[in-house]
């Protein structure tokens, strides 16, 4: 389950990474990630 904890935190921070490298781009706010997809 540790391998599992530790993908589930990557893909998170992934996933925060692109958001934010999305807001900058197109002026997305917190809310922006519904709205992208």
């Amino acid at each position: 389950m540790d391998a599992f904890l530790i993908l589930m935190v990557s893909i998170a921070f992934l996933t925060a990474i692109l958001t934010a490298c999305r807001e900058s781009e197109w002026g997305y706010k917190d809310d922006g990630e519904e709205r992208i997809k």
